[in-house]
């Protein structure tokens, strides 16, 4: 029989039962167990195979399942194993705190109530098993009576409840563990939800003595802020352990690829590789079987899914914040370069909504997905691929022109300037200025006019034309050139002080050959080279 595409799947259980094609990673089940680590929690990039991975444990592990679940693992790496012993032997937590995200704190501490109440409810069956005033405890938490600090110990005592019944330690799985915090640093009521989740956590992973194991998932690292965990150990993209067992290996992408009809291309590789985990060069899943889904069922050809997965709030909060400075380093990471970094670490997660701090963001964008270490050099960080780049473009020009008014078609306009119409751009660069003033203050310096160029023509299509921004010595130039070589558009940028200087700036000649960066562009060997000059004062723009 047939696989079928896992689209949108993220339980174990599901996949194997319901023939879906599913890559084995149950490896890491033997490798947990042999390593012994009490607490230990993974980062890694959002929809990169972390519930799956939480689901798969559940499904080993669950004493309660192990009936309904003795042949899912037929086949698979762990049923070979002699670590296969431990096969529905552990009671099982598991817990979902990507629903504590609202908007205050009061409701996310229903909706950890809501959480606490369900997980009791299918534990219930232990209930007969309790004494009185633990029952009364139990019952309070099913009819949601329970006071604050009955639910701060609601995982903990479950835990020796569980213990005392099946006589056996308990593993805790937790996914989105750092959901609660990101949202509640972002809503403004951090210090309630730190101190509250902290005890939890507190209780559930380090005063625990009925506890086995726990196995914590999420993007960022919250763990500094908890005050009471010191015993958890962090496995992120930098570590050397664990590093294939989230997302596809190359040789895992090949095989998929093949079995459903396709082909690992080069062009494949460009698009969706590109994730370097400590020298294990690592696929997006999720970028992975959209392509196989699509191009099965509506014969789509790449396509950025990575990126239409999920809010970009965050990022574009992030990007209309920073400076323009760091905007510009942003726009040089685009551009292809690799840059110095000085941490990929926080001391706390205050650090994580620095907008100042270019490292700050740097990490923002690392722990997302969007960068990661560079192959050839591991002190720096470049973007994943190309269809990240593309995001990132498209990210960036929403930021930097501070508004969705003005759809801009980049193609049609650099085909207005190639054949001399300059009045289109010069239309749209002052509706830009004029409506600039609504978003935020704008500060009369060249690299903000400069930046706003480059904003409107990020979106180019590579496939026809090229985009090179160069800014050294006095000059702020944007240079388009035809991938065929055949033509060039040099926009030469200058701001004056005074409205009476517009004039003579326009006139002054665009003299390239004295230019020695312009060499490397090779602009000698093209000879349809047009230049036009864009001279900004305050919120006009003229071109000439």
């Amino acid at each position: 029989m047939d696989k079928k595409i896992p689209f949108g799947r993220e339980f174990f259980d599901e996949i194997i039962e319901e023939g879906f094609y599913y890559i084995d990673k149950t490896k890491v089940i033997e490798d947990l167990l042999k390593a012994e680590e009490k607490v230990i929690v993974y980062l890694r990039p959002r929809i990169f195979g972390k519930s799956l991975f939480l689901s798969t444990l559940e499904n080993f592990f669950n004493i309660e399942k192990k009936e309904k679940n003795k042949n899912l693992f037929d086949g698979l790496y762990i049923s070979k194993s002699e670590y296969f012993k431990y096969f529905g032997k552990y009671p099982v937590i598991k817990i979902n705190f990507n629903f504590i995200s609202d908007l205050e704190y009061k409701d996310s501490y229903a909706s950890f109530k809501e959480i606490i109440n369900e997980l009791y409810g299918k534990k219930r069956y232990i209930i007969n098993s309790l004494n009185d005033l633990e029952k009364e405890i139990y019952n309070r938490i099913l009819f949601r009576t329970a006071s604050e600090n009955e639910y701060k110990l609601s995982i903990k005592n479950l835990s020796e409840w569980l213990e005392r019944y099946h006589k056996e330690k308990v593993i805790i799985l937790i996914d989105q563990y750092d959901v609660p915090i990101r949202y509640a640093y972002e809503k403004g009521y951090y210090g309630k939800m730190i101190d509250f989740l902290g005890e939890v956590l507190t209780e559930a992973l380090n005063e625990n003595t009925s506890l086995k194991m726990a196995v914590m998932v999420g993007i960022v690292d919250v763990l500094n802020d908890y005050t009471g965990l010191n015993n958890v150990v962090k496995n992120t993209t930098l570590s050397n352990k664990y590093n294939d067992i989230f997302g596809f290996t190359e040789s895992e992408t090949k095989d998929m690829l093949e079995y459903f009809g396709f082909i690992l291309t080069k062009e494949f590789k460009e698009y969706y590789s590109g994730y370097n985990m400590n020298g294990v060069n690592i696929y997006s899943p999720w970028d992975i079987i959209s392509y196989i889904h699509n191009k099965k069922h509506k014969n789509k050809e790449l396509e950025p899914y990575w990126y239409n997965s999920l809010s970009m709030d965050l990022l574009k909060e992030l990007f209309k914040k920073t400076n323009d400075e760091n905007k510009y380093k942003i726009l040089k990471l685009i551009e292809g370069e690799s840059v110095d970094y000085y941490s990929l670490e926080l001391k706390s997660f205050k650090d994580y909504n620095d907008y100042k701090d270019v490292n700050s963001i740097y990490y923002l964008l690392f722990v997302r997905g969007y960068l990661t270490l560079d192959k050839e050099n591991n002190s720096k960080i470049k973007v994943v691929n190309e269809a990240i780049r593309g995001e990132l473009k498209e990210l960036l020009q929403k930021a930097i022109i501070h508004t969705d008014i003005m759809k801009i078609k980049t193609n049609e306009l650099v085909e207005n300037i190639i054949n001399g119409d300059i009045i289109e751009l010069e239309k749209i660069v002052n509706k830009i200025l004029g409506d600039i003033s609504y978003y935020y203050v704008f500060e009369e310096n060249e690299l903000s006019y400069y930046l706003i160029m480059l904003g409107i023509f990020l979106l180019i299509n590579e496939k026809e034309y090229i985009m090179k921004f160069r800014r050294k010595l006095r000059y702020n130039d944007v240079i388009i050139e035809s991938v065929n070589r055949k033509l060039a558009v040099i926009i030469e940028i200058k701001l004056v002080k005074s409205e009476k200087d517009i004039e003579s700036k326009l006139n002054e000649e665009i003299k390239i050959e004295e230019k020695v960066y312009y060499k490397e562009l090779r602009l000698d060997k093209i000879k349809d080279v047009k230049k036009y000059k864009v001279v900004f004062y305050k919120d006009k723009c003229t071109i000439k």
